[in-house]
């Protein structure tokens, strides 16, 4: 609750701040408008996008009451969740360690001649209505002017109203923002888009950019709280305003634009210490919000100072690196969060970027904070949990117990702190899980301790000593199976604390008291940041980064000359501020180039893409912990190429004869680029040529429907047409062409009345003797099997019942019988060559190929082949004639022809 200051102390605080004045009163203002005035100052309603409630406070350093609101703001932030509550925290005074120039005339936007500290706005600001006894006449309190130094938590209620008013059903958005961001180097980017999704009635909208850091420690704040005590650590600091932007006007509902910033990362333009000057990356945000301009003005009375309303449509934040490590309260006796705060001060210290677990519940009020623990899928996502039970009886749920055991199995690592784990675990017979997961049993509680002692040469605590023991009965524990002790009692042997390697990629940490719920983390106080930074060290030492490339991705393309953003995921408890390297290949990973280096993890890389062209492209990100361990991960092939690149090709896959044999099918399966992309197929374009790679006629088209494999019938080009054709297939993406590596074709081959020696050049679908010899109306053909000496002739007879030749392939030559002359027609692929098996001594093969330039000389000279002989119909009585003495007479293609080779040996035909 807001509570008066005293006069004299008002007086002496604006006597020193005279241009920002300290607020020691509160009061009760005057609106300058009507209620209704006063309601559209707060924002229009009846949007159908969920708000975000965006929360400015002004604040300082040395100022005792906003130490209050200072706790209030951070809890409710833990609470209501960054999926609620945009929080920005703005250090005007130039005496402020936490001042920067950019953000000194941000409260002028709201007040005319002075401003107070602390103050509160919420959404632009709305209705005030004076101290907490007030009545609320508009409906609405969105500022809190003023406070308490008296009382740490006075002010949640009042904040809480706030913000909770702004959430109700009713208080929708109209608009949406969406944003993304990256670091690369010393260089933050971040691009934001801005949707209508309803009708905009305010007009003058501005678009504004906040750059903020959380985990800001206060180094020179030695006391805590009451009376001039300091804030230790200030979350969601502004160090940078970028520019703003104006919405196009006329911005209305279906409406959409976006921005694109930049901004360097440290020094900040302010007053601040060398150690401050450059930001730790893994701690920064951006916030991005939109309000008007069209001010409303109200009075406050008293000193009759003028404000002003300025409503705010909707807010978004985003931080550029996921913290890695979570911070739980488990201790049911910390109703006043403080736990929270010791806590948050060491690891602030430390630079580890984590976040607080808290939840909003309906009993919290000002003087309690009710919570519920996190559930597996909370804690999930971090590398460690800290996770400390202070004087908690009950220490874990059994819901608790089951988490963590899971958590622990699936990779996390935890670090436990409290001083009735053990004895709970005793009396709560769960004894059991106390020594498979945090590797100890309980031994006593131990006679009252006021310090403990590390362990020589341990990596957590060697040179540490004189902890302080907080709490009345710190437990003694002993270590389970492949635990070492990492803290003693002073004095003694007893043990106080423990670390144990728990599988292959987690550790545990168990300390057996309260310790950094006592210890006050002012700057000579380094053994609490000690041990905190050494035991995280210690748990990320288990194993490297977990890493994934989900941006590019296999198979797709990336434009050539553009900006492309890389995406990734990693995990582990820490990385390394600098702990992200990012190559790219362009020859399927022979060699590989640099995109960057040093980088902070944030998960995304906005990539400068080459000027090359080539489909054999990867992607690899490495990931460095802080202990130096890393883990790579890379694309599989992609393609980087123009604007106008071609589609992927189709794949052939098989022609066949159909429709009674008459007709020619062909077969393939679609292009990678049939369904997606500004290179999508939308049909494929079927061309014939008489000759094997001669001039192409377009005789068809089938549309693209995203169909993993297509068919498509050439009508009457089968059996009755004389002609051979060769039949291609392209994509056609509307503006490009890419023809299928694959041939098909249709072969004729004339029959004389008799026998004929024949072989065909194609890759048939079907192989099957009766299949191949369709369109010869006696469907007789003999083949001499080589391989065969039991039975060298094979035959095959349509009108017999028993045959033993059942496949026929271009490999063969076979003798085929037709009673009247009649064509031999096939349908198949054209392969690009052939192996030829030839056997010790004679063999009948077949001449797989089109060319029209191989001699029994070209076979001979390549192979053991000492004879040869070919068909002659002319020649009696066995209608061969031998080649070999001259050796100069041509193949033809679909004959077949006699060899006799001097050794087993293969023949190559291309």
């Amino acid at each position: 609750m807001k509570t008066r200051l005293t006069y004299v102390w008002a007086m002496i605080l604006t006597a020193v701040f005279v241009s920002s004045a300290f607020a020691g009163f509160s009061y009760v203002s005057e609106s300058s408008g009507s209620e209704e005035t006063n309601e559209t100052a707060i924002g229009s309603r009846g949007g159908s996008t969920p708000r975000k409630v965006l929360l400015e406070k002004i604040t300082a350093d040395w100022c005792p009451p906003c130490v209050s609101q200072g706790h209030t703001i951070k809890r409710l932030e833990h609470e209501f969740g960054h999926e609620n509550l945009v929080v920005l925290s703005y250090h005007p005074s130039s005496s402020d360690e936490f001042f920067v120039t950019d953000i000194a005339s941000r409260p002028w936007f709201y007040a005319e001649t002075t401003y107070y500290y602390p103050t509160v706005i919420i959404d632009g600001g709305g209705p005030y209505t004076g101290d907490d006894n007030a009545p609320s006449p508009n409906g609405a309190e969105l500022w809190d002017i003023g406070g308490s130094t008296t009382s740490r938590y006075s002010r949640y209620n009042v904040n809480r109203g706030m913000i909770e008013q702004e959430l109700g059903p009713t208080e929708m958005s109209n608009i949406t923002i969406e944003l993304s961001g990256n670091i690369t180097g010393d260089t933050g980017y971040v691009h934001a888009r801005i949707t209508a999704t309803d009708p905009i009635t305010e007009t003058n909208l501005k678009v504004r950019f906040m750059v903020y850091q959380n985990h800001n420690y206060h180094r020179d704040a030695n006391t805590r709280e009451n009376g001039a005590g300091h804030q230790r650590v200030y979350d969601r600091v502004v160090r940078k305003v970028l520019n703003e932007d104006s919405l196009p006007s006329g911005f209305d509902m279906g409406d959409s634009v976006e921005y694109h910033k930049s901004f360097q990362v440290g020094p900040w333009n302010g007053t601040e210490p060398d150690s401050h000057v450059t930001a730790d990356k893994r701690n920064l945000g951006v916030a991005v919000f939109v309000q008007t301009d069209n001010r409303n003005m109200w009075t406050l009375t008293g000193p009759g100072y003028n404000f002003y309303n300025a409503p705010v449509l909707q807010a978004e934040s985003y931080d550029f690196v996921e913290p890695t490590v979570l911070l739980v309260n488990g201790d049911s006796t910390d109703t006043m969060d403080e736990g929270y705060e010791r806590f948050e001060d060491v690891m602030a210290k430390t630079g580890i970027p984590f976040d607080v677990w808290d939840t909003l519940e309906l009993g919290d009020s000002n003087v309690q904070n009710l919570r519920t623990m996190p559930g597996l899928a909370d804690i999930a996502k971090y590398g460690a949990l800290v996770w400390f039970t202070g004087e908690a009886t009950t220490t874990f749920s059994p819901t608790d117990r089951t988490n963590l055991e899971m958590y622990l199995g699936a990779g996390g690592s935890l670090f436990i702190t409290g001083e009735d784990i053990g004895q709970d675990a005793q009396g709560g017979a769960w004894s059991s899980w106390l020594l498979a997961n945090l590797h100890a049993s309980f031994v006593s509680d131990t006679v009252p301790q006021t310090t403990a002692d590390g362990v020589f040469t341990d990596p957590i605590t060697n040179g540490l000593s004189g902890l302080d023991v907080f709490d009345s009965s710190p437990s003694r524990i002993s270590e389970g199976l492949g635990a070492n002790q990492i803290l003693v009692y002073a004095g003694t042997a007893n043990t106080a604390g423990l670390r144990a390697t728990h599988d292959a990629d987690s550790r545990v940490v168990y300390i057996s008291f309260d310790y950094f719920e006592g210890t006050d983390t002012h700057p000579s106080d380094t053994n609490a940041e000690a041990v905190m930074d050494n035991t995280v060290y210690w748990l990320d030492g288990v194993a490297p980064p977990t890493v994934q490339i989900t941006r590019p991705t296999a198979g797709g393309l990336v434009l050539r000359e553009t900006e492309y953003t890389i995406e990734w995921w990693a995990h582990d408890v820490e990385i390394a501020v600098d702990g992200v390297d990012i190559e790219y290949t362009t020859d399927g990973g022979l060699s590989w180039n640099p995109v960057t280096s040093g980088e902070v993890n944030d998960e995304a890389h906005y990539w400068s893409v080459p000027a090359v062209s080539s489909s054999d492209c990867k992607v690899k990100i490495c990931v460095r912990d802080s202990n130096g361990q890393q883990s790579c991960d890379e694309t599989g092939l992609f393609r980087i190429g123009t604007p106008n690149f071609p589609p992927e090709p189709p794949l052939l896959t098989g022609a066949y004869l159909s429709g009674g044999s008459s007709d020619v099918t062909l077969e393939w399966v679609g292009s990678a680029d049939d369904g997606g992309g500004f290179n999508d197929v939308v049909e494929y374009d079927i061309y014939t040529s008489p000759t094997l790679g001669g001039p192409q006629s377009y005789v068809g088209s089938k549309p693209a429907t995203g169909a993993a494999t297509y068919s498509w019938a050439c009508m009457g080009c089968g059996d009755g047409d004389p002609n051979t054709y060769f039949f291609y297939v392209w994509a056609d993406d509307g503006e490009e062409v890419t023809q299928s590596s694959e041939v098909a074709g249709k072969f004729v081959r004339p029959l004389s009345a008799g026998w004929n020696l024949v072989s065909f050049p194609l890759a048939p679908t079907d192989t099957s003797a009766g299949t191949v010899l369709q369109t010869v109306a006696s469907g007789r053909a003999v083949y001499y099997d080589a391989a065969d000496q039991a039975d060298h002739w094979k035959s095959h007879d349509a009108g017999q019942n028993i045959n033993d030749l059942g496949t026929l392939d271009r490999t063969m030559g076979f003798w085929l019988y037709t009673p009247v002359p009649d064509d031999f027609v096939i349908a198949g692929l054209v392969p690009t060559s052939t192996d030829i098996d030839l056997k010790k001594g004679w063999n009948l093969i077949g001449f797989p190929s089109f060319s029209t330039v191989y001699t029994i000389q070209n076979v001979m000279a390549v192979t053991d082949v000492s004879e040869a002989e070919a068909f002659d119909p002319a020649a009696t009585p066995y209608l061969l004639r031998d080649i070999s003495p001259v050796g100069s007479d041509l193949m033809v293609t679909g004959y077949g022809y006699w060899m006799h080779s001097t050794s087993v040996d293969t023949w190559i035909v291309l």
